[in-house]
This record gives structure tokens, C-alpha cells and sequence, in this order.
């Protein structure tokens, strides 16, 4: 009941005065938010069905809008990122399109206007390896992001970034499945260099083998695809 309560204080929030940073905190977080009200409430989908639907229907008003999960990660969180190589996607992530029109004059109740900017995050490679789905290619630990020094903000992500390779069902030196889904995602690199090398190259520093593949003329590989309904 609390966290319904708290929750719908979002119905009406003022997001105008937010910068890049603190929008993508914002959304990540009421993912994140939304992820776990959902389960809590409705249970643990079983099924790759269930799951499907739970995403698409598992819904907050922001803002005087209606976003599902689904719409929150692809049409907000991913919006100036690349989409999923997800065969017929088409038939699973289902999204209302909304004009910037739509977005800032026609809400579905009195909300404070909001320009489209600020229901349209920045590109960021990290969310790839924070956003969770809940799933056992994920991290054990949902974290909460607040708008920090560059610096600062730069250490949490690496944080959770960690906690995820560490936690997520990957052998060591292999690279998430994620990232293969999102691969156009992948730090630019030289020229002709594989989108493999790409994020491998990024996740030096995070910890594990990822310096020596990469020194390597191997091609690092990707952990097995689990199944969405797989969760944790």
C-alpha cells in the first residue's frame, strides 16, 4: 500500500527542470521501480507468455502518461540507442507511438506540461549492463541512481556494471548476452573492429579477463541466451 501510495505522486511529477543526467536517473529508476511494484504485486511471470505480457501491461501514469515497461526501456530509456536484434520484435514489445505532440499537449489528466525532451533519454552504452529485467542474466541488486559529479556518477555506474558481470550467469571472459542483442550499442572502435573486440575493449577496467582477450586474437564470445522466463 505505501509503495502504491508513493508511487502515485508520478501521476503529476514536473520533470522540466531535470538536466540529461538526472532524466536518465529519473527513468532507470522508476524502471526499475515499476519492475519490482509489478512482481510484487501481480507475481512472478512463468512462461516466455507471461512474461511478454507482464512487460507490455505493467504500467505507471508519468507525467499524465501511461507507460508500460516495455515503452519505459525501448521508447524513453533506449530512445537515441539502438533496437533490440530480437527476432519478430515486432510482435512482442508493443508501444503506443506518441508525436512530441502528444507527449506535451496531450496528457491523459492535468500534469504540469513537460517538454518531449524529457521523456527522451541520452544515448549510454553503460544502461546495457545497470537496466535489469529481473532476470538471471542480470545483476542480484537493483541500484538507485541520483544525479552526481560526472566523476561520481562514473563510479556508481562502474559499480553496478561490476555487480552485474559478477552476478550475471556468464563464464569467465565472456560478455553478456545483452550486449550481443544490442550490439550496435558497442563503443566505436577502429576501423573494421568487431563489434565483439568493441565491448570487450569497454569492459577493461570493470574487472575480469576482458584486458588479456583483448590483447588476444581470439574473438571474445557472448553467454548463453537464457530465457526470459527464467527469472531470478
Amino acid at each position: 500500500a505505501a509503495l502504491t501510495m508513493r508511487s502515485s505522486a508520478l501521476k503529476c511529477v514536473d520533470l522540466t527542470a531535470l538536466g540529461p543526467q538526472e532524466v536518465w536517473c529519473f527513468w532507470i529508476n522508476v524502471f526499475h521501480c515499476l519492475l519490482l511494484h509489478g512482481r510484487l504485486s501481480s507475481g512472478i511471470p512463468a512462461g516466455v507468455q507471461q512474461v511478454v505480457r507482464f512487460f507490455n501491461r505493467t504500467s505507471y501514469v508519468v507525467t499524465g502518461h501511461v507507460f508500460s515497461l516495455t515503452e519505459i526501456e525501448h521508447r524513453i530509456l533506449r530512445a537515441n540507442m539502438s533496437p533490440p536484434k530480437l527476432r519478430l520484435s515486432w510482435v512482442y514489445l508493443k508501444f503506443w507511438e506518441r508525436s512530441s505532440g502528444d507527449l506535451e499537449l496531450r496528457p491523459c489528466l492535468a500534469a504540469p506540461p513537460c517538454p518531449a525532451a524529457q521523456f527522451r533519454c541520452r544515448a549510454d552504452w553503460r544502461l546495457n549492463l545497470v537496466l535489469s529485467a529481473g532476470n538471471m542474466s542480470c545483476s542480484d541488486a537493483v541500484p538507485i541512481f541520483e544525479a552526481a559529479s560526472d566523476e561520481a556518477f562514473g563510479e556508481v555506474l562502474g559499480h553496478a556494471m561490476r555487480q552485474t558481470l559478477a552476478t550475471g550467469r556468464t563464464r569467465p571472459g565472456e560478455l553478456p548476452y545483452t550486449l550481443y542483442r544490442y550490439r550496435d550499442d558497442a563503443p566505436p572502435g577502429a576501423a573494421g573492429e568487431s563489434f565483439e573486440l568493441r565491448w570487450a575493449r569497454a569492459m577493461v577496467g570493470l574487472g575480469g579477463p576482458y584486458e588479456g582477450v583483448c590483447a588476444s586474437s581470439a574473438t571474445p564470445t557472448f553467454g548463453e541466451h537464457l530465457p526470459e522466463a527464467a527469472l531470478a
